[in-house]
């Protein structure tokens, strides 16, 4: 589940967050701490 600072997930696996900043989870630092931790291999929430 998505933590409530970040509402969508572009196509782009671009995060918007509820202010309006974009967060590119592509970055190495976030695609690690994010990616894993919110997505499956496949781009898919976690449930």
């Amino acid at each position: 589940m998505i933590g409530e600072n970040f509402i969508q997930v572009d196509q782009d696996k671009c995060v918007r967050c509820r202010h309006g900043k974009r967060i590119d989870i592509r970055l190495r630092y976030a695609k690690s701490y994010f990616w894993n931790r919110y997505y499956t291999n496949d781009g898919e929430v976690k449930k």
